[in-house]
């Protein structure tokens, strides 16, 4: 709550991440049995949702997305200047004296080799003079930065050249506003405690590890004569991707662990599968895949330890033929009656 009243810019960005998450966790397990639709509560957070505070392969998948869904939303965020703890406004404008002073050495580079020939174009950039468009011609030709439209080597060597500028999606500040908000629940010595903090590490690193280099040229008349390069954070479509593998491949751990924060694979029948991986003798490593202690409920019979009676019918609504299970308990028949309910309306 603190955090909240502290920070209600970031707090607005962050549940609009956890909008995104959800909306992404609907579509990556679009064909299960639970869909993610009970994670939409009545104005509720999330993460007071009971699939959450239970040890299911699915709630390791929810964590870990909505934990990249924070990290990523604040993180671009920041990166656009809608937030006040953050942003890269000063930067920028150091960057665009950086690149002014570039080009003003290119140019001077430019003439010093070729000096100004005849019949070469001559330019004035843009990002020096302040405004778009050609110097008149009487200052044009005597500017002792006029620039030379390089060669066609020299412009091959010039769109290598680059370096770090641009405003990078701040994605330290977007993991650190993840973890203050989202980890600090509950004792470190639970079971499920610890079982939340490692998958919402894991969906915070894959936000990590795919950042990409995006790059701007800068030059005059359509040259590159260098870029500016920062990082911006993936598409959070491969984030639900990345997460719906490590959700099909996630490791049945055991509830019994040591209170060290380390976790170990069950060996029992289909636990081994699911710990599997063997590389060269070695199981794969914990660090970065999903865990979780409990094995999942029949989402299609209701369960109220699990969740309210709506998870039980958009699973069978979406997933099952109603007339199939016709024959079963009276609690199916109560399904039954209420998809033919919302069929009719």
């Amino acid at each position: 709550m603190r955090m909240c009243v502290r920070s209600p810019d970031v707090t607005a960005s962050a549940l609009q991440g956890i909008q995104v998450a959800i909306h992404e966790c609907q579509h990556q397990l679009r064909d299960q049995r639970w869909n993610c639709s009970s994670l939409e509560g009545l104005g509720k957070l999330p993460h007071h949702n009971t699939i959450l505070n239970r040890g299911f392969r699915e709630s390791a998948f929810s964590l870990a997305l909505l934990a990249a869904g924070v990290a990523h939303s604040v993180a671009s965020a920041c990166s656009m200047g809608k937030l006040r703890g953050c942003g890269c406004e000063a930067k920028r404008r150091q960057d665009d004296d950086k690149i002014r002073l570039k080009l003003t050495q290119l140019q001077l580079q430019t003439l010093q080799k070729g000096g100004v020939g005849h019949g070469m174009t001559q330019s004035f950039p843009s990002e020096l003079n302040g405004h778009h468009g050609d110097l008149p011609a009487n200052l044009r030709s005597t500017h002792p930065s006029a620039l030379l439209k390089p060669s066609a080597d020299e412009r091959s060597s010039m769109q290598e050249t680059w370096e770090w500028g641009g405003c990078s999606h701040d994605v330290r500040f977007g993991e650190r506003f993840s973890r203050d908000w989202l980890d600090s629940r509950g004792s470190p010595r639970d079971i499920h405690a610890r079982m939340r903090i490692h998958n919402n590490r894991v969906g915070r690193q894959i936000v990590n590890d795919n950042m990409k280099r995006k790059c701007k040229c800068h030059g005059t008349s359509g040259s590159c004569q260098f870029k500016t390069c920062w990082h911006v954070s993936p598409e959070f479509r491969l984030v639900g991707s990345l997460l719906k593998d490590k959700f099909l491949s996630a490791i049945f751990v055991n509830s019994q662990n040591r209170n060290n924060g380390v976790f170990n694979p069950r060996t029992g029948n289909g636990a081994s599968r699911s710990a599997g991986g063997l590389n060269g003798g070695r199981r794969r490593t914990m660090s970065r895949e999903l865990v979780f202690f409990e094995k999942s409920p029949d989402f299609c019979e209701r369960d109220a330890s699990v969740d309210s009676p709506d998870v039980a019918l958009s699973a069978m609504k979406t997933a099952y033929n109603p007339f199939i299970l016709s024959h079963k308990t009276k609690t199916s028949h109560f399904y039954i009656d209420m998809l033919t309910l919302l069929t009719v309306q």
